[in-house]
């Protein structure tokens, strides 16, 4: 009977956590691809952090998301050389923050992970940067800012 008990049991933790790691997924969308990088971002991972003073004014206009930096084998066995990684880099997972009223952005983390999915590098806190950096145009970083800003117009209709 007890073993009844605590096979139900953990066939409820199964499906619980199950459902919950389906409906919480990331949705991975392309932005743009050089010959050995392809960028993409997560919409559900879009979050307003505006702090709003009225209808239609704003203290600041930030919001944030994460980018995704898939690389190419050959390029990921450089990036391993240059940072004296032990495995080839497959991916890197990067949450940016842009204040898109001043066209700025800055990164709040950075994870680099091998093809085994395992983590080879983390960046630390103390590197985290309060300030914004210009989006410079014509660069891959205003193709992520303009393809970012136009998703989170249509989640939270910012202008």
């Amino acid at each position: 009977m007890m073993r009844k008990i605590l096979a139900s049991l953990f066939l409820v933790c199964i499906m619980m956590f199950g459902f919950a790691s389906v409906s919480s997924a990331a949705n991975w969308q392309w932005i743009t691809s050089t010959d050995d990088t392809t960028v993409s971002f997560d919409t559900t991972s879009i979050i307003d952090k505006s702090i709003k003073i009225s209808n239609t004014e704003y203290i600041n206009c930030i919001y944030s998301v994460w980018i995704k930096f898939e690389f190419t084998d050959t390029e990921g066995d450089t990036m391993a050389q240059k940072y004296n990684f032990e495995k080839s880099v497959a991916l890197q997972l990067v949450e940016m923050e842009f204040d898109y009223k001043n066209r700025g952005s800055r990164i709040k983390s950075s994870h680099i992970y091998a093809k085994d999915g395992s983590l080879l590098d983390s960046m630390p806190s103390y590197m985290v940067k309060t300030s914004f950096d210009s989006i410079i145009p014509g660069s891959g970083g205003e193709a992520i800012f303009q393809a970012t800003f136009k998703e989170y117009k249509s989640q939270y209709g910012k202008k």
